[in-house]
């Protein structure tokens, strides 16, 4: 049996998967099995992976009427052989050690739940995304509604996959549902970036974020009210609203940054009941909302303790305030 795992889901690419599809069977290490499952494309997406099938055994291919991405990975997570699987879109490039890479980490440390990696975006946009190598980064990113690794970079252990089923519910925002779930359920795994570029990512022209952003946002906060109701906090339509204006930096009337500032308040409370904001994550959300308000005399109206003030002139001798 294989090792790893590698799941693609893959609708109407025929213009990328190919070039995909070679950067996996380039890859350094090579005990892997190639899932692909076509979701009912209407192109000649079919056609082209079972021509790559026909000359590499690695690969095997399923096909479905269009189910969308969560039931498509949780097929091909039934379909999986290996002891650990690598998430891959169909329209973007592995870097040749990305998986030599992932695996090597996860097999030396087996506290790691989830190794993504830095990206390097392409097509409509040229920048690095600098996901964080730190485990305590990432669950407070994860607490402010945050995706904290990029989805096609993720490789973790079969079990994972299965035991946390991705959920349609969460359609548009999969990725940052479970690994909230996930970082929920299992506090000891840690969700994690190598810091380096292993991963080519396409940018189209209408991107997901761009044309559902406010479905995304109110799948968001279904996220966020299931997260913090595990500490406790139950946090009202109203409350969730003001969540999002701090995490998104937005302007808004006087009543409602106060307002906000309680809101978030308690979220941060509830964090550091079981670890602390050793990285400042939520110091910087709230920075950036009082910035975006033009309140800088209200960066400690939020209780950051002792440490925001460092916080504060650190990132003012960088320059990013």
């Amino acid at each position: 049996m294989p090792q790893l795992s590698v799941l693609m889901p893959a609708y109407n690419v025929q213009s990328f998967i190919g070039e995909a599809i070679e950067s996996v069977l380039a890859q350094t290490f090579n005990d892997f099995e190639l899932l692909i499952l076509d979701d009912g494309s209407t192109d000649k997406t079919l056609e082209i992976v079972e021509s790559y099938a026909k000359t590499d055994s690695r690969i095997r291919f399923f096909s479905s009427e269009n189910q969308k991405v969560a039931k498509c990975l949780n097929a091909l997570v039934a379909h999986a052989r290996g002891d650990f699987v690598a998430r891959m879109d169909a329209d973007d490039i592995c870097r040749p050690k990305r998986f030599e890479r992932q695996l090597t980490t996860l097999l030396q440390d087996p506290s790691i739940g989830v190794v993504g990696c830095w990206v390097q975006t392409f097509g409509d946009k040229s920048e690095v995304w600098h996901y964080r190598k730190e485990d305590n980064f990432s669950r407070a990113l994860i607490a402010n509604g945050v995706t904290a690794l990029c989805h096609p970079t993720w490789m973790l252990r079969t079990t994972d996959l299965i035991n946390l089923p991705y959920s349609d519910k969460y359609r548009f925002i999969i990725d940052r549902a479970w690994l909230a779930h996930f970082a929920l359920n299992n506090p000891c795994k840690k969700i994690l970036a190598i810091p380096e570029v292993l991963l080519d990512y396409r940018i189209h022209p209408q991107s997901v974020t761009g044309l559902y952003a406010h479905r995304m946002e109110e799948k968001t906060k279904l996220v966020l009210r299931e997260y913090y109701r595990k500490f406790g906090v139950g946090l009202s339509d109203e409350e969730l609203t003001l969540f999002c204006h701090v995490i998104y930096a937005r302007e808004v009337f006087a009543p409602d940054f106060e307002h906000a500032a309680i809101v978030y308040q308690k979220a941060f409370d509830a964090f550091e009941k079981t670890q602390k904001d050793e990285f400042y994550a939520f110091k910087e959300k709230w920075v950036r909302f009082c910035l975006a308000n033009r309140k800088p005399s209200a960066f400690n109206q939020v209780e950051f303790k002792s440490t925001f003030i460092f916080f504060i002139e650190y990132r003012h001798q960088k320059g990013d305030l």
